[in-house]
């Protein structure tokens, strides 16, 4: 076991990857530790056995927990963009397939002109677009 341990280390070293997934666990622990140790109280004690000074540590610790909590969710992305070359691709070609549809469904609106005969806007409804349009596709396992 030890044995396949270096052998994995080793391996996450040379390809930088090992750097980014502790950097992402790190995190992810600090953030979560007000939380679950908030957790952890409110489960050890049943409330009616709460002391003053508990109840206070407890709401203490409450915003925090939230807090950071809250927290993990902004920074997760950041620390996959910056460990992951496949998450940053998918990312910006999500980004850009969003924007570049925006712009494309914009020019059809203008370009439709109402004709003399009916004064009334003409509305249409398009389905959908799939996912083949949009850049984003799934893949079977």
């Amino acid at each position: 076991m030890g044995h396949f341990l270096r052998k994995l280390s080793n391996a996450t070293l040379e390809n930088g990857s090992g750097f980014g997934a502790g950097l992402i666990v790190l995190t992810l622990a600090i953030c979560w530790m007000p939380n679950q140790v908030r957790r952890i109280m409110a489960a050890a004690r049943p409330k009616e056995n709460w002391t003053r000074s508990y109840f206070r540590a407890y709401m203490t610790l409450l915003p925090f927990s939230d807090t950071f909590f809250y927290l993990s969710s902004v920074i997760n992305p950041l620390l996959y963009n910056v460990s992951s070359r496949q998450f940053r691709a998918v990312f910006w070609q999500v980004f850009l397939s969003t924007f570049q549809s925006q712009a494309d469904a914009q020019p059809e609106a203008e370009a439709q002109p109402s004709s003399p005969e009916s004064p009334e806007p003409q509305w249409e409804t398009k389905p959908a677009s799939s996912a083949a349009e949009n850049g984003v596709q799934e893949h079977e396992v």
